[in-house]
């Protein structure tokens, strides 16, 4: 009896705590190790591609919807037509980037890797759909859910309890009708010569101007790829650093989901055409030089011209559509003397600069003078100036003139012109600085006066006409 009675007292007391001891831990099992294996599924037309991977599911997160780190990817067995929708299904423009990105992921080699591959030949569920183009599908979670990369344990295995969920990748929204597609707009910057692919934006924009999406190229091959999620007109633009030239530059996309470049899986092309080539043209002694100077680039040791073209204001000048090679740079003008003609530069991978500056000597200056409104012949023009020595000015008489006295001893002499018989004089080359000019005009026995008697005038980067005209008294 006695025996019997500690028995009963044995499994009234212990086996309950027991009982309740297993259930905790099973509870525990299912609350911190519920694990459910879900298959995200993109469709291609004539096959099917299975992007899947191990979330881990959280009851306790059942109002929050969310899928996040998945990292990396890698394709087996796809063609280039499968893999560019794989990248634009997920967000397009680099697919492991973008397939990390797609799931919530930030930096792939970080965090782990999901298997992408073809499946089995079975029937498996709905789970991918084609309307128009390639489709994500909708995914069943429980709650929310936090993404476990392939290989990494998850510990012991509890039951999967699942509730339906819709998760949606990278904004892709679910099928609403037929104009709700994603396609990838793909293909290559093409180079013959060495280039820093990485440098070279792609972006699309509306056909209004509004900027849509923008990805770069491939470092290694210059491949690109654009998600679109709608149909439309667009202009596709490549935007690379300032100075290198592509044709074309700009691809206008009409995406109807049937006949289009995209759709179909057309590559799009830009290809390199060469890089550009700085120079100046500056005035002697300046630091800016004139607008207005021819400027040829020819290949060394040849006369043919490959490009010509002008300065713009300051003497700035460039070429462009060059590839590398060495080449020769001359300037010309039809007036102005030029002290520096010709240059060089080489171009190799990148922008190139002229060897040196290529520079204008100086700049015509030009006048008249009348009498009783008639040209005045005879008359001489005395040049002065405090910053111009008598070596930089050109095409001018340096002699005295006899029976001039000067009357500002601060004015350095340079030279002298005569007026012509349309009454008209000039100087032919002057550089850029300031000068004073005084003129002076004797008979056989008397001097004249002429007005204005002095007059101060400035060169800058510019011919220049004097004004205002001269009379003699």
């Amino acid at each position: 009896m006695y025996l019997k009675y500690q028995l009963g007292t044995w499994y009234v007391v212990y086996v309950p705590f027991v009982l309740a001891t297993v259930m905790m831990m099973m509870m525990t099992s299912l609350l911190l190790h519920c694990e459910h294996r879900s298959q995200l599924s993109v469709a291609d037309a004539g096959s099917t591609h299975c992007i899947r991977g191990w979330m881990k599911v959280g009851p306790w997160k059942r109002s929050t919807q969310e899928l996040s780190s998945p990292v990396g990817a890698r394709l087996e067995g796809s063609s280039a037509r499968a893999r560019r929708r794989l990248a634009a299904a997920a967000g397009g423009g680099g697919w492991r980037r973008r397939l990390a990105a797609a799931a919530g992921g930030g930096g792939w080699r970080r965090r782990g890797a999901w298997a992408v591959s073809r499946p089995r030949r079975r029937k498996e569920p709905a789970a991918c759909s084609v309307r128009g183009g390639t489709r994500l599908p909708a995914v069943g979670l429980a709650g929310g859910g936090r993404a476990m990369p392939v290989g990494q344990g998850a510990g012991p295995l509890g039951p999967a309890v699942v509730t339906a969920a819709v998760v949606l990748l990278s904004g892709v929204g679910p099928a609403h009708g037929s104009e709700d597609i994603v396609v990838g707009c793909g293909g290559f910057v093409k180079s013959d010569v060495e280039i820093n692919y990485s440098l070279i934006e792609i972006k699309l924009y509306t056909k209004h101007g509004t900027l849509k999406y923008q990805t770069d190229c491939a470092p290694n091959n210059g491949y690109f790829m654009i998600p679109l999620y709608d149909k439309g007109d667009f202009i596709l633009k490549i935007e690379p650093p300032l100075g290198w030239s592509f044709e074309p530059t700009t691809v206008e996309l009409h995406v109807d989901g049937v006949s289009d470049i995209c759709t179909k899986g057309g590559d799009i092309n830009f290809v390199f055409t060469g890089f550009s080539v700085n120079g100046k043209v500056l005035s002697k002694g300046q630091p800016l030089g004139p607008a207005g100077v021819q400027v040829s680039l020819r290949n060394t040791g040849t006369e043919a011209k490959i490009q010509s073209t002008v300065t713009r204001p300051g003497g700035k000048f460039a070429f462009f559509k060059v590839l590398p090679g060495d080449y020769e740079i001359l300037a010309t003008h039809p007036t102005w003397a030029l002290k520096e003609a010709s240059t060089t530069v080489r171009v190799t991978n990148s922008n190139a600069n002229a060897a040196s500056p290529l520079i204008v000597a100086g700049y015509n200056v030009s006048g008249s003078v009348r009498s009783d409104g008639e040209p005045m012949k005879g008359v001489k023009f005395l040049l002065f100036s405090s910053l111009v020595t008598k070596e930089d000015v050109l095409g001018c008489n340096v002699s005295p003139v006899p029976g001039f006295q000067p009357q500002d001893e601060s004015l350095v002499y340079l030279c002298y012109t005569v007026s012509r018989e349309d009454g008209s004089f000039s100087f032919y080359s002057l550089p850029s600085g300031g000068y004073t000019v005084i003129p002076f005009y004797r008979g056989e026995r008397i001097t004249f006066d002429v007005a204005p008697s002095r007059l101060d005038f400035t060169v800058e980067h510019d011919s220049l006409k004097i004004e205002p005209v001269f009379h003699v008294m």
